[in-house]
This record gives C-alpha cells, structure tokens and sequence, in this order.
C-alpha cells in the first residue's frame, strides 16, 4: 500500500472512531436526561430574548453521562418547576442553581435531586438554568490543536462540579480561601493557574473574537448572577399561582451556583431572596451584607481544594457581625462537590431541612 493511501485510509478510520464516539457520548446524554424526573413546566426568565443574549447563535446542548448529566450552552435561562404535593404544600419556594465552572450545569445531584427532595419537603422548587460560558463543539479528527483549551475548566471528578474561582460579584478580587489557589476569574479560556488534581478554572469572560465567540467580551458570571436575580423576581411577581408568599421565596446553589445565590444576596432589593443557601460557593469573603440582607445556611468540607472553606467562614462571621441569621456547616471530609462520601456532608441536606424548619419556612403559610 502506497505511503498515500495509508495515511487516507488512517485518516479515514481516525474519523470513523471520531464520529463514532461522538455519537455514542451523544446517546449517553440523551440518556442521562431521559433518567431525570421531567418538570411541571418550564418556565422562561424573559418574555423574549434574554439581554446580552442577542448574538449567541448557538444551541444548547446535553452533556454528561448517564449517572452525570449536565447541560451546556444555555442561550434562554428558564426555570424548571418540580411542585410540592398540595397536600404537603407549605408555601415556600426556592430556587436551586446547579455548579459547573459558568460552563456546565450539573442538572442531577445539585439540580433535579435536590429539587426533588425540597419538594418532598412542600416546598415548590425551581431548577435554575442560567447562561453560562461558551463551549464550542470538540474539534474534528486530525484537527484536535488546542482542543486542551477548549475543554479546560470542564469537570475532572466523578460527581464534582468543575472548579470555580473564588472571587465573585460579591467581593471580585479576594483571595480564595484556605484550601484553595487563588486563580482567575476572568480572560482566555481556561485562565488561571491549574491546581493540584483538577483542571484550570473556565473562563467568566468571553474570550476571542466575535467570528469564534458569540460571547467575546461578555462577562458570562455578570449575566449569570442577573438570571438569578430576574429569577427571583419573577417568582415574587407570580407568588400567587404557585401557591407562595411573596416574603418566602429562597435559593441555594452550588459552586458557581453559589455564586450565582450571593450575586442575588448582594444585588438589587427586588431580586434579593428572603433567606438563601450557598453550598461550596464560589465568591464568599468577609465583605459585609448589604442592608436587608436575608438568613444564610452556608455548608462547604474542610477538605474543598477548589474554593476552599475560609470563604465560608468569613460570610458567615460578616453575617453575624451584622446580627443576621446564619448557620454554618464545616464537615470534616466530602471535598468540593460533597463527592468524597462517608462524612457527615452527606446528609446536608437533612441540615438543610432542620433549618428551613427551625426559621418558619416549613410551618404551612396562611395564603
């Protein structure tokens, strides 16, 4: 076989396999949607085009695996609604916003399942999908040059979110925390320094041109934290035909999520929630709450390596400096993600409960 040929038929069978795995991670995250309990509704944030949005012409897309499943490229920000049992209904909602670097939603263990379990509660509970950073489809075979780039900032552990920098709308600039490397929130994708088993951070600013990125000079985490806010808003505006109060709508949120939850503790009065829960968030310091500020249930592992849990401690003594409500939770052991098991972050969320019960938020409103 001539030197020629070999290398076609190389080349050939390079993009059999190509296609061939990219059709068979297609089907695995098809599938792992498929295995998430469907929404009441989907709710869009804006009566159109989300603002910023205008020139992002692309679609989003499924990712993950089957026990992982995770959404990309979310161009129109939407609530997913999982309602309480009327017989249970307590009037309460809150809104979960999953983590993933600003890159990806992890839509199952900090989406869906946690939404699931506070409904189970009686609350009405609300996945948020907001925007997040560009990911560009994998490069062809035979052109795969900067395809590290391309993927840096992707999640690197089974069941964790992708690392975050610890910086954040809230106090853009501190140091990360003990535990964790301070890095880059912002620049080319993949800025920052890589820390000790995981990938850089992605990037929270669109990098590039406007030909190779839809996003280019966007900041992703700003539109992010504004999907938040505009989430909470809307649910107050339209408390009565879910069945809440307009003075008991919450949110928790994970890793970047966790960003996106302080984004709204910090912003404007209208889409600031009535008590909050930032899981190994991204973002917290010592910067003191604004006026009006709501309770805060903050839980992050000693062992996080990805945003650290100094952060965590500072929110929560700022908090109580200013005589807040505020509970916190620094388990021993479950790493970022809560993805080291055999800990007592394992049952948060039991935590969790005892506190929405202990403030009122499960004792059944009078509508």
């Amino acid at each position: 076989m001539s030197s020629k040929r070999h290398a076609t038929v190389t080349n050939c069978a390079a993009a059999a396999r190509h296609t061939l795995r990219g059709l068979t991670l297609a089907g695995l995250a098809v599938a792992a949607w498929a295995q998430l309990p469907p929404p009441a509704r989907e709710i869009p944030l804006y009566p159109g085009t989300a603002p910023g949005s205008e020139n992002w012409n692309y679609a989003e897309k499924t990712a993950g695996t089957p026990g992982n499943p995770q959404a990309q490229n979310i161009v129109r920000p939407v609530l997913l609604y999982y309602a309480a049992d009327k017989s249970k209904a307590v009037g309460t909602a809150m809104i979960v916003a999953p983590g993933g670097g600003y890159r990806t939603l992890m839509m199952s263990y900090e989406g869906v399942d946690v939404a699931t379990r506070l409904s189970q509660m009686g609350i009405e509970a609300f996945v948020l999908k907001y925007r997040t950073t560009y990911v560009p489809d994998a490069p062809a075979a035979g052109n795969r040059a900067g395809a590290g780039a391309a993927r840096a900032g992707a999640p690197n552990r089974a069941g964790g979110s992708a690392p975050v920098a610890a910086t954040g709308a809230a106090g853009a600039g501190a140091p990360s925390s003990t535990g964790g490397s301070p890095v880059a929130a912002t620049g080319a994708a993949g800025a920052g320094a890589p820390r000790a088993g995981g990938s850089p951070p992605a990037a929270a600013t669109g990098a590039g041109s406007a030909s190779t990125n839809p996003q280019a000079g966007q900041n992703v985490r700003e539109l992010a934290g504004a999907d938040g806010q505009q989430a909470i808003r809307l649910l107050r505006q339209r408390a009565a035909e879910f069945g809440v109060l307009p003075n008991r709508i919450g949110i928790v949120g994970y890793s970047a999520g966790g960003g996106v939850v302080m984004s709204t503790v910090f912003g404007q009065a209208d889409g600031r929630p009535d008590f909050a829960a930032p899981i190994y968030a991204a973002g917290m310091n010592s910067n003191p709450p604004p006026a009006g500020a709501p309770p805060l249930f903050i839980a992050v592992a000693a062992d996080d390596r990805s945003v650290g849990f100094q952060g965590s401690i500072d929110t929560f003594g700022a908090w109580v400096k200013a005589g807040i409500p505020a509970e916190l939770h620094v388990f021993q052991t479950g790493q970022h993600g809560f993805a080291k098991k055999g800990g007592g972050a394992d049952r948060y969320l039991d935590r969790l409960e005892e506190w929405l019960k202990l403030n009122g938020w499960l004792t059944r409103a009078s509508q």
